[in-house]
């Protein structure tokens, strides 16, 4: 148990930061750190896949194409009853979404953006980080699972609860394929087809 709140208490305290790993017999904790840390050095990525919205009253799917380049990124993904495709482009410096009938509209943050086009909180910011099987660094996270393999199996953060069932082996590293999303509005579920990775330079 003094270990376990150990754990917890660095997890919740460090955010993102990382160790470095004795050669062997490293412990869970140091497993998981070694982990985190490859996966935030993987800041150029692309996803193929498909995505569940459930409201109270009302759901849709849609496929999801992600394609992420350091902090800016495009994902495209179809409107409710296929009809079109909304293109979210973000940076630094701003966030526009194309409509299905070419209009652009722009916004501070990719959030109020979806909010105000499509009636739903999506939340890309943190879900950059969560598809990639880390906790969000711009906020405290709690109740971290991981898995036998001390990789990202649940967590709450923001106001949301993520949960992440199955993992694909790509380029020697392990990314997330199916995730689960939940908060007091929303159930969103994703699952991964493709995970593209560039070849080291």
């Amino acid at each position: 148990m003094k270990h376990l709140l150990v754990f917890l208490t660095i997890i919740l305290v460090s955010g993102c930061s990382t160790l470095i790993p004795r050669p062997e017999n490293v412990s869970q904790y140091e497993k998981w750190e070694v982990h985190k840390a490859r996966l935030l050095k993987l800041e150029h990525w692309e996803l193929h896949g498909r995505i569940f919205i459930q409201a109270k009253n009302d759901g849709f799917s849609s496929t999801i194409h992600w394609k992420q380049q350091g902090q800016t990124y495009e994902l495209g993904f179809t409107a409710p009853f296929n009809q079109g495709i909304y293109k979210l482009r973000g940076s630094p410096e701003k966030v526009s979404i194309v409509l299905p009938d070419s209009t652009i509209r722009n916004a501070s943050d990719p959030e109020s953006l979806i909010k105000e086009t499509l009636g739903f909180h999506f939340p890309i910011s943190g879900l950059s980080y969560w598809v990639r099987g880390l906790p969000w660094p711009k906020g405290p996270s709690r109740n971290i699972i991981l898995d036998q393999n001390e990789r990202l199996a649940e967590l709450s953060q923001a106001g949301w609860h993520i949960k992440i069932s199955r993992y694909i082996h790509i380029r020697d590293i392990y990314l997330p394929s199916k995730l689960m999303m939940e908060n007091r509005y929303l159930k969103i579920k994703m699952v991964v087809k493709e995970w593209i990775i560039p070849n080291p330079k």
